[in-house]
């Protein structure tokens, strides 16, 4: 399945229902890929996640308590253009664990670099690795759950703990998924280790792998942010967000249901406010905050000049943009901030968006179709 949309959070909740709309495209042969993009642009505003291309147009996948016939056929008639029509037929997906596939499958090593390489546990013979050859090896069972290292922001992270001293400090790894993060700095020396997720096959998971690891000094709690209010003390955690987006983080009950997600934490206050332009220090490096309004009001990205790499959030995407259809979403904003803050950096700045592959804002200045 090519996935193009950036409603796609990774699968998981393993047993989610879906719709597929078997989209059919009349137009000029020539046409058809640029009508493809556009479509599949249409139904992402209509909450679709993924597509796959056909024969005759586009397969697209919804899940089912998303699905809006009206929200589609509107979106659809205000993206297609003239000489273009799309008829679709949709029908439900066999229920099935997303993840089971995958699982079974296993994954390949990933060498984060030549200290630290990622294993799948369950397909890998420790045996083999006999005696100290100075790597570290992380085995990593994934039960439900996300994190081996395959995603860049991951292995950027892992780099970054591998090049720190975090011998006796503590560690939080807030959505700990598999536990990958805090399993590696505890075996760096950090201590304590303290992992919390909202998923409790996650929490397991992180758990088990903790185990699998020989790491002892890691608990895992189940939940969300307000598990750490009896923590506090052992953590310097700031919550920034820009303060157009103060609303969202003060409504997070009414954010979970949109979307379907159990929660019964409170609502962040947030205290340390982002501003367009502003100046941080992240891990020793300058990190520039752009304001880049159109996905939510206060989106931002961060610029880091020093190392050509821009964090575009949900923005900009390998060959794709940011969805638009949340409280302040607004496309013409998203589509000016892209241009006058993300195209105009240097052409060779890679970028690593919330999710997917990473890209270049060159390639992207070229390429985009929406741009």
């Amino acid at each position: 399945m090519a996935c193009r949309c950036k409603n796609s959070a990774p699968f998981k909740y393993s047993f989610m229902k879906y719709f597929v709309a078997d989209f059919k495209i009349v137009c000029e042969a020539e046409q058809l890929q640029v009508a493809r993009e556009l479509l599949s642009a249409a139904a992402c505003e209509a909450g679709f996640e993924a597509f796959e291309d056909s024969d005759e147009g586009l397969q697209g996948y919804v899940q089912r308590p998303m699905y809006d016939k009206e929200a589609l056929d509107a979106s659809i008639a205000d993206y297609m253009p003239d000489g273009v029509s799309v008829s679709y037929e949709v029908e439900e997906v066999p229920d099935q664990d997303w993840n089971q596939g995958w699982e079974d499958e296993g994954f390949e090593p990933i060498g984060v670099n030549e200290n630290l390489v990622i294993y799948d546990a369950k397909h890998t013979d420790r045996e083999m690795f006999a005696g100290d050859d100075g790597v570290m090896r992380i085995f990593i069972e994934a039960r439900n759950a996300f994190g081996t290292g395959t995603h860049q922001t991951t292995r950027m992270i892992l780099r970054r703990l591998l090049g720190m001293d975090v011998h006796g400090k503590s560690v939080l790894d807030c959505g700990c998924g598999t536990g990958i993060l805090g399993i590696t700095a505890s075996r760096l020396g950090a201590d304590p280790v303290l992992g919390y997720d909202i998923d409790e096959w996650s929490a397991d998971n992180a758990q088990h792998n903790a185990a699998l690891n020989g790491v002892e000094n890691m608990d895992v709690l189940l939940g969300d942010a307000s598990v750490l209010d009896n923590v506090e003390d052992r953590f310097d955690i700031a919550t920034s967000c820009h303060p157009a987006d103060a609303y969202l983080a003060g409504h997070l009950t009414q954010q979970a249901q949109m979307f379907g997600f159990p929660y019964s934490g409170k609502d962040i206050d947030i205290k340390n406010p982002l501003s367009d332009g502003q100046t941080l220090n992240v891990a020793d490096s300058e990190c520039r905050v752009l304001h880049i309004p159109g996905h939510t009001k206060g989106h931002s990205a961060f610029y880091f000049p020093n190392h050509d790499l821009v964090f575009s959030g949900d923005a900009l995407f390998h060959l794709s943009i940011g969805r638009t259809d949340f409280p302040g979403g607004d496309y013409s904003s998203l589509i000016e901030s892209i241009e006058n803050k993300l195209l105009t950096l240097p052409r060779q700045t890679i970028v690593l968006p919330g999710h997917g592959e990473k890209t270049s804002i060159g390639f992207e200045q070229t390429n985009n179709p929406y741009l």
